[in-house]
């Protein structure tokens, strides 16, 4: 094995530092139809396009928006945009390094890879798999590293490429320090204040990636199959097992077989059992009975399964 651990992270990674679920996120997005006129604008499309999007969407059913904009690829610009309007406006610096979140598992992360010199940290052991676009867990790291070592961004940056942080559908573009951009809350319609808003639209999208309907040959998920194909151990938090997803990111024996087992953790929280039977066939590709000593599947939230199943130990 080439790296020890890896983590797979799903939207519900995010939720205790302020952001939508792949369900919440739909919503939000269909939720912006309210103020199609600033959408308009800030966008630069025409509203009879906006709501054939918006109708498109909703009547879709599709649960998540990568998933839609992986079908429909006519969408795929206006998509990304309405995307970073909700993250931009549900970044929150409060919320992020809050001392009252319940499921703090960042902070349990950092303390967990962090060593008492500079000199011995070495995070290379550990690489994150991310389905979400935010960039909450890169700014957490980058922050709090730089004033437990007192070193400069710079500095900290550099030690943490070795940790390899890979977004599946890509995150948005903007300086990590500039965190908690409130421009997408308030609602004006002046151009002093739209313009500004259209430019970080256009470019902070640029790191948004949107994968057609079976295609999974892209270099970065290559990237990520051959990171689980080589980990010891891999874990799953608040990642609801889409098999879209899963498929994405998998290969044959990639979690594990009879001859070569792998320790998998997963949080399983709002999963029934069968779901959790299924999940486990749809991993191993075989009957995992023979395997169920090698897993901890808990219905807790991330933190707690860390702490239960001693996974960045």
């Amino acid at each position: 094995m080439t790296n020890k651990t890896v983590l797979v992270l799903g939207a519900g990674a995010s939720k205790e530092y302020g952001f939508p679920t792949g369900i919440e996120l739909r919503k939000k997005i269909l939720k912006l139809q309210d103020d199609l006129d600033f959408i308009s604008v800030i966008t630069q499309n025409n509203k009879g396009f906006l709501r054939k999007f918006f109708d498109a969407f909703k009547y879709s059913q599709a649960k998540s928006i990568d998933l839609f904009l992986g079908k429909n690829p006519d969408y795929e610009e206006i998509g990304k945009k309405l995307i970073a309007i909700v993250l931009f406006s549900s970044e929150n610096r409060v919320a992020l390094f809050s001392e009252d979140i319940e499921d703090d598992w960042y902070s349990y992360l950092v303390h967990k890879i962090s060593y008492p010199s500079w000199e011995d940290f070495d995070p290379s052991w550990l690489k994150i798999i991310n389905f979400n676009y935010d960039r909450s867990l890169e700014t957490y790291l980058l922050e709090t590293l730089v004033n437990y070592y007192g070193k400069t961004e710079g500095q900290v940056q550099e030690k943490l490429k070795s940790l390899e942080v890979i977004h599946v559908y890509g995150k948005l573009i903007y300086p990590t320090l500039s965190y908690g951009n409130e421009a997408f809350n308030g609602n004006y319609m002046d151009d002093a204040y739209t313009d500004p808003l259209t430019h970080l639209l256009n470019s902070s999208i640029k790191g948004l990636k949107i994968i057609p309907e079976g295609r999974g040959d892209e270099d970065h998920l290559l990237r990520i199959k051959e990171i689980i194909s080589n980990s010891a151990r891999v874990g799953f938090l608040g990642f609801s097992f889409d098999e879209t997803n899963v498929s994405r990111i998998s290969t044959d024996g990639a979690y594990g077989t009879p001859e070569s087992p792998k320790f998998i953790a997963a949080s399983t929280l709002n999963l029934t059992k069968k779901e959790i039977e299924k999940i486990k066939m749809m991993l191993l590709k075989r009957n995992p009975i023979l395997m169920d000593n090698f897993f901890t599947f808990s219905p807790v939230k991330c933190e707690q399964i860390l702490r239960e199943s001693l996974l960045l130990d």
